[in-house]
């Protein structure tokens, strides 16, 4: 499957908000993923083919030390490289405004994104119990 990363426009909002309720049972809300997109401090990029929208990622750039706040690929497109082609893009990205730290927070469980960020050089640096209900938070972070 071929595919282009693109940093996303604000005509990609709806459709980011479709991946959205896809992908999480908490879905950001149109006008959430429409002010992302504009933000000054935000990185957007997208995985898009001619078929559509298979997949984005969020981070905030704030004083020189970004937050990844979502990574998603459409459930359809999983276990294909989506997720690491738009972590990797960023944190290239986070590397050229000299960002020197990105930090995360994951759903202890999540052993698929917790993989994910693993092979990409995050490491482990805290646990927040109940941040996720019932579920720790697991916090992440990458140093570049």
């Amino acid at each position: 499957m071929t595919y282009d990363i693109i940093a996303a426009a604000p005509a990609d909002a709806a459709e980011l908000e479709k991946l959205e309720k896809r992908c999480f049972s908490d879905p950001w809300s149109l006008q959430s993923l429409s002010d992302e997109i504009v933000h000054p401090d935000a990185i957007v990029l997208t995985a898009q083919s001619c078929g559509g929208m298979l997949g984005y990622i969020a981070m905030r750039d704030i004083s020189g030390e970004a937050e990844l706040m979502r990574v998603a690929a459409d459930p359809d497109c999983r276990r294909l490289g989506i997720g690491r082609a738009l972590l990797e893009t960023a944190l290239l990205l986070c590397e050229k405004r000299s960002v020197t730290a990105v930090h995360l927070e994951v759903e202890e469980g999540n052993t698929a994104a917790i993989t994910l960020y693993e092979k990409t050089g995050f490491t482990v640096d805290g646990r927040r119990p109940g941040y996720y209900g019932d579920k720790a938070a697991i916090l992440m972070t990458k140093v570049i």
